[in-house]
């Protein structure tokens, strides 16, 4: 089985969580939305109807913010996210050309990349991860190179 992996900024500071996804439904979780660190194992009770959203390993996101693994590595051996911005070497210099953006296309069930020329319908090889649509600065942690 592939590991499905999310990420999202964080409610209380805006830094980048990693690791799985649990929305809260219901008059009581209004939608919200945690990021586990899934190397700490569970946050849910032993009959599995409670998330102790209290544990240092639980953060609240910002739902807007949530993207999936797209399973694929860029260059620089870093994950690649749904929102995050490529960038890839052009036919004529070894200089970083802005790509597109990594989106789910709902209709396909797919990663594409979404770009001023349209849409690739895969992720290409040979990219370079250069920030998200949500933070132009570099990804904390896992995050994007300038250079």
């Amino acid at each position: 089985m592939r590991e499905i992996k999310s990420r999202g900024k964080r409610a209380d500071n805006g830094e980048w969580s990693y690791g799985d996804l649990i929305q809260l439904l219901g008059k009581q979780g209004n939608g919200r939305m945690f990021i586990v660190d899934n190397r700490f194992g569970a946050c849910i009770d032993s009959d599995g109807s409670f998330v102790n959203t209290e544990a240092p390993f639980v953060n609240e996101v910002d739902p807007e913010t949530v993207g999936q693994s797209t399973g694929l590595i860029d260059n620089k051996g870093r994950e690649i996210f749904e929102s995050d911005q490529l960038w890839a070497t052009g036919n004529l210099t070894d200089d970083l050309h802005y790509v597109g953006t990594v989106v789910w296309d709902e209709d396909d069930a797919r990663f594409e990349v979404k770009s001023i020329h349209g849409r690739f319908e895969y992720v290409p090889s040979d990219v370079v991860v250069k920030g998200t649509v949500w933070d132009d600065e570099e990804l904390g942690g896992e995050g994007a190179d300038t250079e």
